[in-house]
């Protein structure tokens, strides 16, 4: 029975030790696994420009650039929202401009309008064979010369 006992032992011993040595070689490659992607972060790290940190270093390191890239990313954003606000604002003023320029030509065709009424009660008054006929068309002038000065007072 000793000797069945001895070998019973020995063979617990054997597979503690298997399980242990397999549990060892497990964390091991665990370990690698991890350790390679550390490195690889670290790496990464470096290529974008940072100094090479520690790996109890990484965490700060990782959380600055991700401060840093959200700080960009809300620069790029504002900038946008300019770009828009500017965008919108030169789409205003060219509709506005291309309203003054239909204003503007209204005006120009009924400043050319009234300036040939003028003209025709000119020659009328000039003609007119009675004081009647004289005095309406200076009268119509007076009109015609009073819309002109306030077109002229709106800049033509």
């Amino acid at each position: 029975m000793l000797a069945y006992l001895k070998s019973a032992i020995g063979i617990a011993t054997l597979l503690t030790i298997a399980a242990l040595t397999a549990w060892g070689m497990r964390v091991d490659s665990l370990r690698g696994g991890y350790k390679a992607k550390l490195e690889a972060v670290v790496l990464a790290v470096v290529d974008i420009g940072e100094p090479k940190p520690s790996f109890d270093k990484l965490p700060d390191t990782v959380h600055k650039i991700d401060g840093d890239r959200k700080a960009l990313r809300k620069e790029r954003d504002d900038a946008l929202a300019v770009v828009d606000l500017q965008s919108s604002s030169i789409t205003k003023l060219e509709q506005e401009g291309i309203e003054a320029a239909e204003r503007a030509a209204a005006n120009r065709k009924l400043f050319e309008e009234t300036k040939r009424q003028r003209d025709a009660w000119i020659q009328r008054a000039r003609a007119a064979e009675t004081r009647t006929e004289r005095l309406s068309a200076e009268e119509e002038l007076r009109e015609c010369e009073a819309v002109l000065d306030s077109l002229r007072l709106r800049g033509f």
